[in-house]
This record gives C-alpha cells, sequence and structure tokens, in this order.
C-alpha cells in the first residue's frame, strides 16, 4: 500500500497540540515567551508522540510565534536573537532528520525568517498610520487653534471700534454741553427760548 499512513491521536500529540495553541493567545503582549513555548511544545510532541497529524503540523505554531515576535516585541535584540536559535535549531534538527544543508536552510527560511519580516512589515506599516495619524490629529488641533485666535481677535477689534465710537460720542456731548452752559451764560435770553428738554440737559 503506497496511501500516506498516520500514527493515531494519542494523548500526547493532543497535549501538545492544546499547549501549542493555547499559548497563541499571548502572542501580542508576550510575543518572545510564545515562541519560545510553542518551540517547547514542538519539541515535545516530536520526542514523545508518535508522528501523525498534529506533530506533523506542530511548525504553524513556530510560523505564528515568529510572526508575532516581528510584529508585536518591543525587546529589540531579543526580537532578533530568539527567531536566530530557532531558525538555528530548525536547520540543526531537519540536517538530523537526513535532510541535506539547502533544503533544512529552506524550511528553517520558510518557517521563521519569511513570518518575522512579515511581522516586522506589518508593525511598520502600524507604526508608520500611527504617525500619520498623529500629524492628523495636530494639524487639526492647529487648525482649531487658529479658528479660535481668529474669533478672539476679532472681537477684540470690534470691542476696540465700539469703545472708539462710545469714547467719540461721549466726548461730541462733552463739547456740546460745554457750548449749551456757556450760551447759556452769555445769552441768557437765547436758552429760554429752547425746549424744556434741552434747558434741563444744559443745566
Amino acid at each position: 500500500d503506497d496511501g500516506v499512513r498516520s500514527a493515531p491521536f494519542g494523548p500526547a500529540a493532543m497535549a501538545c497540540a492544546i499547549v501549542s495553541a493555547a499559548v497563541l493567545l499571548w502572542r501580542r503582549t508576550r510575543p518572545i515567551a510564545v515562541l519560545v513555548l510553542c518551540g517547547v511544545a514542538a519539541g515535545i510532541s516530536a520526542a514523545a508522540a508518535p508522528p501523525g497529524l498534529f506533530t506533523q503540523q506542530a511548525g504553524i505554531t513556530i510560523i505564528v510565534g515568529c510572526y508575532a515576535i516581528g510584529s508585536w516585541s518591543d525587546r529589540r535584540v531579543a526580537a532578533v536573537v530568539v527567531p536566530l536559535l530557532t531558525l538555528a535549531l530548525l536547520v540543526l534538527g531537519a540536517r538530523d532528520d537526513g535532510s541535506d544543508l539547502v533544503e533544512a536552510a529552506t524550511v528553517g527560511l520558510a518557517a521563521v525568517a519569511l513570518p518575522w519580516m512579515a511581522g516586522r512589515a506589518a508593525r511598520s506599516r502600524r507604526q508608520y498610520l500611527a504617525e500619520v495619524e498623529q500629524r492628523l490629529a495636530a494639524a487639526e488641533a492647529e487648525r482649531d487653534e487658529r479658528a479660535r485666535r481668529a474669533v478672539l481677535d476679532e472681537r477684540t477689534r470690534i470691542a476696540r471700534e465700539l469703545h472708539d465710537v462710545v469714547a467719540h460720542h461721549v466726548s461730541v456731548m462733552g463739547v456740546q454741553a460745554g457750548r449749551g452752559e456757556l450760551a447759556g451764560a452769555v445769552r441768557p435770553q437765547d436758552t429760554a427760548r429752547q425746549p424744556y428738554w434741552v434747558r434741563i440737559w444744559v443745566r
């Protein structure tokens, strides 16, 4: 029979699959720890469980972990060193399984380097978008501030003009009152002929 055979689904494979999937919940907050735990689970799966559906696909969690480190890790040194160590371990493991160096390196690059680079690209894009949004917010705040200052300047100008107009009218009233008082003292007969409200105002 040339069909593909797979070992029965056993408790060890199930435990490794559950652990590998569960730790991915913390891939954004603890990406380095997630990758380490996924690597440990994959190693235990390969050593303790017979090759099967979950043990053969254990590398998927390592791929997700490498992407998470590139995308979410803020520790620059560890975000480079840990994937490099993972890459080295994968290449050595593939060599132990009988693969040649080129095939082992290809597997390592596909499982570690490419996901890590994709994560770094996603991180750079998020940072760029955040910077653009910050600049837009700053520009909008500056525009609102300029509009507020323009309104205040216009109010100040109007108040100044009103003050000048009122002061001018008050000055004119004072001059006219002085003239009326002088006229009443010099020519009282003309003042007596004025209406009552004028005589009261002059007094």
